[in-house]
């Protein structure tokens, strides 16, 4: 069942008189339960389509529906979870979580439920009373993406939530985003640069172009489906990156993206 579809979606500004896409052409259907990763060259679109989704931005022509119905600004459908935590550093762990519920007005006993069952689903239970400077980088993104769940949104946006942790947590990161997916069954749309990432995370791998975004590559995978149906955890992570299989789509899929990148570098087009 498709819950988002973007059809003829294009995305142009105007630095002076000529307009210079962003986006162009863009027809994407995300369906129930995918875990849908957007890859690309640096300046390819990735994030401005994830805006698109999110609300923070408008279609120049083409639309994006949700549900069957047209997006036309920010809403509670929808979730961000961005690269940088952007938790409210006043609050401890549990308000930042239960912001979402207290401001849709959910009965207390429901918030401290809802609060408690997602702090710890991302392993952070202890933690509750803690302001967000008291926690590491990895800790500090996942109240993120538990105040993100909390809101019990349709669709989650994940705008590289990695990006700016070290390769250890990144990882680890990785498998707690997966097993959190496969328990919660919760529809995802994951921008990274790493394609290793995508592929590792990934039910599909979407691969745009650079200057103007257009997509390239749409391939279903399904080695996210291998790392939770075994029983070693971050083992099962490692064991499926090292398979000959999953070394091929990653290196066919990085030769794409690589492809485009060296191809005069990133750039809009004019028009």
């Amino acid at each position: 069942m498709a819950i988002l579809e973007a059809h003829d979606v294009s995305v142009w500004f105007r630095p002076g008189k000529t307009a210079v896409f962003a986006l162009k052409d863009i027809d994407l259907v995300i369906r129930e339960g995918d875990f849908t990763c957007l890859v690309g060259p640096s300046g390819c679109g990735k994030s401005t389509l994830l805006h698109l989704i999110a609300g923070f931005l408008r279609p120049s022509v083409g639309e994006i529906l949700l549900d069957g119905r047209r997006i036309e600004g920010p809403g509670a459908d929808r979730a961000v979870v961005m690269q940088h935590p952007t938790l409210l550093p006043w609050m401890t762990v549990y308000g930042n979580v239960e912001l979402g519920p207290k401001v849709r007005s959910v009965p207390a006993s429901d918030r401290r439920r809802l609060v408690e069952q997602y702090i710890d689903l991302v392993g952070l239970a202890g933690f509750a009373s803690r302001r967000p400077y008291e926690l590491s980088g990895g800790m500090q993104q996942r109240v993120a993406v538990a105040r993100a769940l909390a809101n019990d949104s349709r669709l989650l946006l994940m705008d590289e939530p990695f990006g700016a942790l070290d390769a250890l947590t990144r990882e680890t990161m990785q498998f707690e985003l997966l097993r959190i997916w496969s328990l919660t069954k919760k529809t995802i749309l994951f921008v990274t640069h790493d394609v290793e990432e995508a592929v590792a995370c990934g039910t599909r791998v979407v691969v745009m172009t650079p200057g103007p975004g257009r997509i390239a590559v749409d391939r279903a995978i399904d080695f996210s489906r291998s790392v939770i149906a075994g029983a070693g955890g971050m083992r099962d992570l490692r064991a499926v990156k090292s398979t000959p299989a999953f070394v091929s789509v990653r290196e066919e899929l990085m030769a794409t993206v690589l492809g485009f990148a060296n191809r005069n570098g990133a750039r809009c087009e004019p028009q």
